[in-house]
Parts: C-alpha cells; structure tokens; sequence
C-alpha cells in the first residue's frame, strides 16, 4: 500500500528551498522527489520521471525519513587527489 509522506510547514519550505537552490543537481533532484512523494506520486512514478530504479527512490525516501536533509547530500567519493596545493587554489 501506498503512504505518502506527511512533511511539517518547516520541512516543506526546507526542501522547496533545496530544489530550487542547491548547487548540487543530484540534491535538487533527490528535494523534488521527496516533495513530490509528500504530494502523492507513487514511487513508480517517481522512478520512471527521474529515470532511476524504484530502489533507488525508496532509499532517497527512507534516508529522509531517517536522517532528515542531511541525507540528500552526495556522500564522499573516492578519486584522484588535486593536484594544486590548497595554498595555490586561493590565488586562482
């Protein structure tokens, strides 16, 4: 069966804000999920608008429900360190 979220005044504004303002495209993304999922698209809906795995909806909803903003945010990444000093990015 299917329950949409029930956001507070606070958590809706927080997250219109997030999707419209974030920098990052995969948080505005995953902002507009979890408001659209609290308006009543089904996560099959959701799933075939952002292009992603039913799976991949339910974690954006269940981290929400369990951690808030904070787990909208990209984890950190492996990858290759920078290459200028953090002395060197400042005179850019």
């Amino acid at each position: 069966m299917f329950y949409p979220l029930l956001l507070t005044a606070d958590e809706t504004s927080t997250l219109l804000a997030a999707s419209r303002g974030a920098r990052s495209y995969r948080f505005r993304q995953r902002a507009d999920a979890i408001l659209a999922q609290a308006r009543g698209q089904s996560v099959a809906q959701l799933a075939r608008h952002y292009g992603r795995d039913r799976d991949t909806i339910s974690r954006w909803i269940h981290a929400w429900e369990d951690r808030g903003l904070a787990a909208l945010f990209d984890a950190p990444r492996a990858g290759r360190p920078p290459k200028l000093a953090p002395t060197a990015k400042k005179n850019l």
